[in-house]
């Protein structure tokens, strides 16, 4: 149901949103300069691949082996989509934009998450696919997640070093705190994937003596990042309990507080799976359970707020707020100094 509804909304805003670059193109075309609503542009990719892998977990039931094909047909659309967010976004950040370091978020590295989103999409479609199709399916996955989480972790490091010389960003933007946490849980599902799933597809090939060693190699990086992303779920949590001393303004940015969490969930469950561990098991459970939690919260408030902003609601005078704030709407005074 609730993919069905994905889908829904995807196709929805995706007609919506070309609709608006065909009527409207001067104005579309300013996101290109917004320095926060640019990086959004990585979302549009991420969120494709959520279909193809509900027609990869879902689809064969209901619509039978066609759904393999059409999720394979997607996944490279998504493919190509991941690599022009993260190529295109960091150009526009280089000779479009302003930028500085006391105005960086976690928000950066939407754009860069996309391609090893893509990775653990084609991670996780590899055993559906004939045999033949499989070594080439997972090596570009490989290069996806290449693509994407050394430069993310290095973007990482610099938002601690940020964070330490000027301090929390604006209340406006609490939610990008947990952003960090999407590349570390990605990369570590992609890599517990990949240990699952390299020896079955280079079985038949000159390369299938160095898969164990390849799979193994795999879970220890997965497990590596997976404890990395444990240390960010904590400061993010600390973080976050500081906001809310005072009131933090709802805005869409709140979706990020749900989906890093949400895929570290899916780490942390795949890696209890492979190594058999009862505690991972319960600290996953522990995390679904936040996670949904969270999902609610976040869904029924952006109902409100859209219904609040609509026509029919009692605030329709008032200005909708799209997500986080563009940092060069923020005043000087909420910018800690040097």
């Amino acid at each position: 149901m609730l993919w069905g509804l994905n889908i829904g909304l995807f196709a929805l805003f995706s007609v919506l949103y070309a609709l608006h670059w065909l009527l409207h193109g001067e104005q579309a075309r300013r996101i290109a300069s917004h320095t926060v609503l640019s990086m959004a542009l990585g979302t549009i990719p991420m969120g494709l691949a959520t279909i193809a892998n509900g027609f990869v977990l879902f689809g064969p039931a209901l619509v039978g082996p066609a759904a393999i094909s059409i999720a394979h047909g997607l996944w490279l659309l998504d493919c190509g989509l991941a690599i022009a967010a993260g190529l295109g976004v960091p150009l526009l950040m280089f000779t479009r934009q302003s930028h500085s370091p006391a105005q960086m978020t976690g928000v950066w590295l939407l754009p860069l998450v996309a391609a090893e989103v893509a990775a653990v999409s084609g991670l996780q479609l590899v055993t559906h696919l004939p045999q033949a199709e499989q070594g080439g399916v997972l090596l570009a996955s490989l290069a996806l997640w290449a693509c994407s989480v050394p430069l993310a972790l290095g973007l990482v490091v610099v938002l601690v070093v940020r964070m330490i010389v000027h301090s929390l960003p604006p209340a406006s933007m609490a939610p990008s705190c947990w952003l960090a946490l999407g590349p570390i849980a990605t990369g570590a599902l992609g890599m517990a994937l990949f240990s699952q799933v390299v020896q079955g597809a280079l079985a038949n090939t000159v390369l299938a003596p160095l898969a164990q060693p390849m799979a193994g190699a795999g879970l220890l990086l997965a497990t590596l990042l997976w404890g990395y992303g444990l240390w960010w779920v904590g400061l993010a949590g600390l973080i976050s309990a500081r906001y809310f001393t005072a009131p933090v303004p709802f805005n869409l940015g709140w979706w990020a507080y749900v989906f890093p969490l949400g895929v570290f969930t899916l780490a942390t469950w795949a890696l209890a799976d492979i190594w058999d561990s009862g505690l991972l098991w319960g600290l996953g459970v522990v995390l679904g359970i936040v996670v949904v939690l969270t999902w609610m919260i976040v869904a029924l408030r952006s109902i409100g707020s859209v219904w609040r902003s609509s026509p029919a609601g009692n605030d329709a005078d008032a200005p909708a707020d799209p997500g986080f704030d563009d940092h060069s709407s923020v005043p000087a005074s909420a910018v800690p100094s040097q």
